[in-house]
């Protein structure tokens, strides 16, 4: 998962870079950094999903262990 997230961040930022260099409209350029924001939210929010699924698989894992 954080490799994942690393490579995002990394075309999020590469995508920056590239609005400086070349030739884009303004609008272009504002639609790609609200494209990298939103990117960047649901990534996060997908990070704490699996954050909090993990954390509930193992707790029912835990009790199951103890249950026993």
């Amino acid at each position: 998962m954080s490799n994942y997230i690393s490579v995002v961040n990394r075309i999020e930022y590469e995508q920056l870079q590239l609005t400086k260099k070349i030739m884009l409209s303004k609008g272009d350029i504002e639609m790609i950094k609200e494209n990298n924001t939103l990117l960047h939210n649901e990534i996060r929010k997908l990070t704490k999903t699996i954050e909090n699924t993990l954390t509930v698989r193992q707790i029912k894992e835990t009790k199951q262990k103890l249950n026993k």
